[in-house]
């Protein structure tokens, strides 16, 4: 065996081992299609003679290599793409247009997939001059307003390019939206390549700083494993409120509040919610507290009696429900403020 045969061989995880889907949710046929495909691999990696792969699936001995090899390649969140890069139609390589762009002015944008991407190959500058404009690092005078809209920032980038000298018979002055969609769709993808900056820029530097757990200083020590540390607070919903309450007659009840809170529970190593609990207090309590812990280490039924909070109750929403094998899962640190409610004696 060669060299590179046993590095691909050693690489290889398990399909045990991958990330999952639903299939469920999708139409008929692409289920059928996707659980077919989940069959071939499966088979194909306990060693079944391709003949017998292809008898039982249909699926030739190129197409299951190929299938295989589309699910061990990394994904844009780090892991691989597992069973995902089964479901028909999912791209897991970035589209790259090789042929140009021929459009009578006025035209619609069918036919121009990829052209933006080319637009910024072709125009260096104009990635960063898209980036200034809609998440500005920093405001240059106090009046600047940041929160620039997708149509005026579209506005700039056609003067921007007709500056560069590009023409009314090319891409993007050739269609009717001249780019303005494409435009939409890359500031959007934005939130995900600058998220802090971005964050920042449209919704503050409050909300900036309230984008990660904890106090924005480092830790004295970082968790190296899930479930080493976890931390407890509650968010304030500072408004005043009415919330209906159907008591076990089927009378509904309204309580009104000044304000309320919702309490979480996270686990540090990979941010996890853990455990969330509807506080109808105006002060959380002690008790607040414990049933926040309680809804992390005991699986939330299909009939809540508590102030368990589960969106679906079988949508299965925390990871103790989703995977039995966390129910009752503890942890080594409990962090929390010296908020009145956990300095309780109860807590």
């Amino acid at each position: 065996m060669s060299t590179a045969v046993k590095a691909r061989h050693m690489l290889r995880i398990p399909t045990a081992a991958w990330p999952t889907v639903d299939f469920s949710g999708f139409d008929q046929d692409i289920r059928a299609d996707a659980e077919n495909r989940a069959l071939a691999v499966r088979l194909y990696e306990q060693g079944t003679p391709l003949d017998s792969i292809a008898r039982m699936t249909g699926l030739q001995r190129q197409q299951v290599s190929r299938l295989f090899a589309r699910c061990q390649t990394v994904a844009p969140d780090g892991k691989i793409y597992g069973y995902r890069a089964l479901v028909p139609g999912t791209r897991i390589k970035p589209y790259t247009r090789s042929a140009p762009v021929i459009h009578a002015r006025g035209d619609g944008s069918g036919g121009c997939a990829g052209a933006f991407t080319n637009l910024l190959k072709r125009y260096p500058g104009l990635e960063r001059f898209i980036l200034d404009e809609f998440i500005p690092a920093t405001l240059k005078r106090k009046e600047q307003h940041a929160r620039i809209t997708v149509a005026n920032l579209h506005g700039k980038v056609v003067t921007w390019l007709k500056g560069q000298g590009l023409t009314d018979n090319e891409w993007p002055f050739n269609t009717q939206n001249e780019g303005l969609e494409s435009l939409r769709r890359y500031c959007d993808a934005l939130l995900y390549t600058h998220e802090a900056r971005w964050i920042k820029a449209r919704a503050g530097a409050n909300a900036a700083m309230r984008n990660h757990i904890g106090r924005g200083a480092p830790p004295v020590f970082t968790p190296l494993r899930p479930f080493t540390a976890v931390q407890l607070d509650f968010h304030k919903v500072d408004a005043a409120s009415i919330i209906t309450i159907t008591n076990p007659y089927g009378v509904d009840i309204d309580v009104p509040l000044p304000r309320w809170h919702i309490g979480l529970l996270f686990e540090e190593r990979f941010e996890l919610i853990l455990g969330v609990v509807i506080a109808l207090e105006k002060t959380p309590s002690s008790d607040s507290v414990l049933e926040t812990l309680e809804s992390a280490l005991v699986p939330v039924a299909e009939e809540v009696t508590g102030c368990g909070f589960a969106i679906g109750m079988s949508g299965k929403i925390f990871p103790n429900q989703e995977l039995r094998e966390l129910r009752g899962q503890g942890f080594s640190i409990l962090r929390m403020d010296n908020g009145w409610s956990n300095t309780a004696i109860d807590v």
